[in-house]
């Protein structure tokens, strides 16, 4: 068995080897990147796509963030059906019109 501080080295040594270091400063800079467009206004990001040659309004990522939207809204969750009223023993049902339940 490995000592806790000979595992910590050989799990950095095999990070180092796969460029983990590059990956997660790259991982950095982008998210502090998507961060900083999502603070501009919207003018100035189409200004920003036309420059760099950009077309902002492409389908599938306006679809992706859609349905990502309406599943935060609950619009894919399971349909729940709401529980019948619980008559009391007492109550008798109304008498009158039938309703057409269609």
């Amino acid at each position: 068995h490995l000592t806790k501080q000979a595992r910590i080295e050989q799990i950095l040594k095999l990070w180092q080897e796969a460029d983990g270091v590059d990956r997660a400063l790259a991982k950095i800079a982008t998210d502090e990147r998507a961060q900083e467009l999502n603070g501009m206004e919207k003018a100035a990001l189409r200004k920003l796509c036309e420059k760099a040659g950009v077309e902002p309004f492409v389908r599938e990522v306006l679809v992706e963030r859609l349905v990502r939207a309406e599943h935060a809204a609950g619009k894919f969750a399971r349909p729940t059906i709401p529980a019948a009223p619980v008559e009391e023993e007492g109550e008798k049902p109304k008498k009158g019109k039938k309703a057409d339940m269609v």
